[in-house]
């Protein structure tokens, strides 16, 4: 909700990530146990106080708490990478792959992953499977043509970019 409005540059992030943050804590104090409150948390911790130690402990208890939490494990999959401890990543996103194996959106975001680790060629067969299952992803193109760039893959990564923004225009 509200933290994805700052993250996203759809509001000021000075306002929304403090009722992120505020509103997570309110639902913590009704249940100590929600997954879905201690994920808002953890994004708000590394998003916005850059406060690597808590946001850990929150994506852990979340996951703990609720091992099928989607948004749980690919954010923290995602903040790990960030971390550049990959593997622990991977090992994330693949649990959330396996929770929603049709989405596009861990799928482009496991690509991204890959491209942080310099491993790409497995980022661009994910940013593949992204944009095969869904036609209209304009990020997953995007994030190939960062990948073919830097595969010095420039042609494609000129088509790849000119096709995203080709997508974009018509949404």
């Amino acid at each position: 909700g509200i933290n994805l409005y700052a993250a996203y540059g759809l509001s000021a992030s000075r306002k929304s990530f403090p009722s992120a943050r505020d509103a997570a804590k309110r639902a913590l104090e009704l249940n100590p146990n929600s997954d879905e409150a201690l994920t808002a948390l953890a994004f708000v911790n590394y998003q916005y106080e850059f406060d690597w130690k808590t946001a850990e402990s929150n994506f852990k208890k979340a996951v703990e708490i609720n091992p099928n939490n989607f948004t749980a494990r690919r954010r923290f999959g995602n903040f790990l990478h960030k971390l550049g401890r990959f593997d622990e990543g991977f090992a994330q996103q693949k649990a959330a792959l396996a929770i929603e194996p049709n989405s596009a959106r861990i799928l482009n975001e496991m690509a991204w992953g890959f491209y942080l680790a310099r491993r790409f060629d497995e980022a661009v067969s994910y940013v593949k499977n992204a944009q095969y299952i869904d036609k209209t992803n304009a990020a997953a193109l995007y994030n190939a043509s960062e990948i073919y760039e830097h595969k010095g893959e420039h042609s494609e990564a000129m088509l790849t970019w000119k096709e995203a923004m080709t997508i974009e225009a018509a949404n």
